[in-house]
Order: structure tokens, then C-alpha cells, then sequence
């Protein structure tokens, strides 16, 4: 007897009805799962259930079984029980990187078998099934898949950036490099940007919220990995021997496109306060990006070195009143009152190390033309701020 035969030999008074059609159609599913987890190695059976999760939301859009919602529910929790080891087996190489301690070499981490399989295919069936399911309501069900699904395909993302990098390797526990590191955190970044487009031209609340969480885990990766831990100035880390084009530019310099362009996304949102907090980590980001590579044009691909010469400490000066005059303009044309606001910040950084450190600092000539350049400086930000900033406007 096959589901249509139910549907219409059972009369539709039949109390038992929506069950017996349920039940059927979850067993058949069940066997077709179960097949496929005896062909294939246990580590694959989260896969198989995914799998049945999409083909019952697909029968829920041909028959009308109101039950079949609950049998998606309880596989969904099967499934989470069945992917939560792998995905644990993660945690102690992300403990490893926090802490700095190095792991065995010969210890096993991450996932058992393919990244795209165990996890790319199971965040595709919940997708398609959060999509299918939406047809006929738009519950917390649909919500949590689609949500289950941004997380598989972020898990996916990591361990494949690792398995790129690692080739070969046995784990991921390995030396993780610079640029290693900062290509996780873009990933990250590009996700959650992915999710916050999509999520607001869709109407999705879900994508939106964990747009808003991977943008949050790749803020706190820049801000834990590349400002604290393995900051280039105090770590030995590898930024490559080219001026401008190297490590820097990846590390500091996209973050700068993908925090801004999110602070636009997020203000959107309603959530003002950490629409903030991104604009202002894309000017701090920017800051750094030009400091860093002054001192990578001095110091080559470790910036961690000494010493510290008197052309080096001029340089920043020169580069700090021209990064202040380049935001200020772009704040006066764009009408960004916040990046005006941070022009003045860097103009008065700039003014205090010219006073503070490069007069003592500096010696001879350098100190006269940090001074004169400051004061020629500050002549034509007067005339700007007079021309266009304070301007009386009809």
C-alpha cells in the first residue's frame, strides 16, 4: 500500500488518518536513510538524516500531514545529536589558538571525512528544507533550519580554509601562519555579509541574526588574534617582504571593506550600537593599515624588530597628517560627520607626537622638517575648514 492509497482509501473523517499517512510516510524515509548509513561509514550517518529531513519537507509540500512537522522535528534533533561530535572535535584546535599552547603533532582534529560532504551537503538539505517547509508556514522550524544551515556552511568554511593550508598534515593543530589566520577571519567576515544581504532582501530574520553573529565572531577574531595576541608589532609573525601588497593588506586592509560595508547593513537592522562600533573598527583598521606598512617599508616582513630610526619616526608623522587630511576631505565631500570627527582625532595624535616625541626623539634636520611640515599642515587645514567645512550655506 503506498501513501496515495491511504489518502484515499482511508475516509478523511478517520480520526487516525493524519497519523497513519505520517507514519508511513516517516518509515519510508527511515528505510531509505537506514540504507544509505549501511553502505556508507558511520561518520556519514548525520548526513543520511539531513537527507531524510529534506525528503519529508518535500512530501509536506505534496501531501497536506500535519504530523509530518513533528516527525521533522525529532529527526532534527536526532541529526544535531548525531553532527555535534564532529563539530566538537573542532573545539580543542580553536582552544589551541586561543591559548597559544601547541598540540601534539600526532593528535587527530577536526572533522572525520570531507568537510563538503559532512557538512556542505547537510547545511544544502537543511537549507532546501527550511525553503520548502516555508511554502506552507513560516514557524520557528523553518527559522532554526535555516539557522542550522549558516552554521554547517561556516563550520565548512573553517575546516576547509585549515585543509587548504594543511595539506598533508594529520590535524590542524599545526603552525598556523599570519596569513593563514587572516584568511579564516575574512571568511568569516564574507559569510556574515552574505548572510545580512541576503537576509534583507529575502525578509529573513534568521539570515540576518546569524549574518549579525559571524560579522560578531570576525570582529572578535581581529580585534583577540590581530590587535592582542599576534599583533605583528610584538609577534613574530610573517607579513611578506613586499611594501603594500602583502599580508597586511589581508589582515587589515579587506577588513576595512567588509566592517564598513557591514555597518551599512546593520544600521538597517535597528542596531545602531553595533552599526557604530563596526564604522568605527573600519576607521581604526584603516589607521593601522598605513601604520603597519610604514613600518613594513622599514622593517621588511617582521615588524616586530629594532631598531627604530629617525626617518621611520618622520614618516609616520608625514603619514599620519596625510591619512587625517584624506578622511577629512572624503568626511567633507561625503558628508560623514563620524569620519570628520576621526580626521581631528588623527590630526591631534599627529600634533601630540610631533610635540610629545618628535622633539626629543628626533635630531637635526628631521626635527625641523617635522616641524615645519606639521605647521604648513595645519595652515592648510585652517583654509579648508574655512572653505568648505564652516562655510555659510545659502
Amino acid at each position: 500500500m503506498v501513501l496515495k492509497d491511504i489518502m484515499h482509501s482511508v475516509p478523511a473523517a478517520n480520526p487516525f488518518k493524519q497519523n497513519l499517512m505520517a507514519i508511513y510516510a516517516g518509515v519510508a524515509t527511515s528505510f531509505l536513510s537506514l540504507g544509505l548509513a549501511i553502505e556508507l561509514d558511520h561518520h556519514f550517518l548525520a548526513v543520511a538524516f539531513a537527507g531524510e529531513i529534506l525528503a519529508l519537507s518535500w512530501i509536506n509540500t505534496r501531501v497536506d500531514i500535519a504530523a509530518l512537522r513533528k516527525f521533522i522535528v525529532a529527526l532534527g534533533g536526532a541529526f544535531v545529536v548525531l553532527i555535534a561530535p564532529e563539530i566538537l572535535r573542532l573545539i580543542p584546535e580553536a582552544l589551541e589558538g586561543l591559548v597559544q599552547s601547541r598540540l601534539s603533532h600526532n593528535t587527530i582534529l577536526g572533522i572525520s571525512g570531507s568537510a563538503v560532504v559532512q557538512l556542505g551537503l547537510p547545511a544544502l538539505c537543511l537549507g532546501g528544507s527550511s525553503w520548502l517547509l516555508r511554502k506552507k508556514e513560516d514557524d520557528y522550524l523553518v527559522q532554526a533550519l535555516e539557522a542550522g544551515g549558516v552554521l554547517l556552511a561556516g563550520v565548512m568554511g573553517y575546516v576547509l580554509m585549515h585543509q587548504v593550508f594543511h595539506i598533508g598534515d594529520t590535524g590542524y593543530a599545526m603552525n598556523v601562519s599570519f596569513f593563514e589566520r587572516t584568511m579564516v577571519t575574512n571568511m568569516f567576515f564574507a559569510l556574515g555579509f552574505a548572510g545580512l544581504i541576503v537576509g534583507r532582501k529575502a525578509s529573513r530574520v534568521s539570515l540576518s541574526l546569524c549574518g549579525v553573529a559571524l560579522c560578531g565572531l570576525a570582529v572578535a577574531r581581529v580585534c583577540y588574534y590581530d590587535y592582542a595576541i599576534y599583533n605583528p608589532l610584538w609577534s613574530a609573525q610573517n607579513v611578506g617582504e613586499w611594501p603594500v601588497i602583502n599580508a597586511l593588506l589581508i589582515a587589515y586592509g579587506l577588513p576595512i571593506f567588509w566592517t564598513w560595508m557591514g555597518h551599512r547593513e546593520i544600521s538597517l537592522l535597528g542596531r545602531e550600537t553595533f552599526s557604530r562600533r563596526l564604522g568605527l573598527l573600519s576607521l581604526v583598521l584603516a589607521f593601522t593599515l598605513v601604520t603597519f606598512n610604514v613600518r613594513q617599508f622599514f622593517h621588511g616582513a617582521r615588524l616586530d624588530l629594532l631598531p627604530t630610526t629617525d626617518g621611520e619616526i618622520y614618516t609616520y608623522s608625514v603619514v599620519w597628517l596625510l591619512f587625517g587630511v584624506g578622511l577629512l576631505v572624503l568626511g567633507t565631500v561625503r558628508e560623514i560627520k563620524e569620519v570628520r570627527v576621526a580626521s581631528l582625532a588623527v590630526m591631534a595624535l599627529t600634533i601630540g607626537k610631533v610635540f610629545l616625541y618628535d622633539a626629543s626623539a628626533l635630531t637635526g634636520l628631521w626635527r625641523v622638517f617635522s616641524f615645519a611640515g606639521l605647521g604648513l599642515s595645519l595652515l592648510a587645514l585652517s583654509w579648508f575648514y574655512t572653505r568648505f567645512v564652516f562655510k555659510t550655506r545659502s
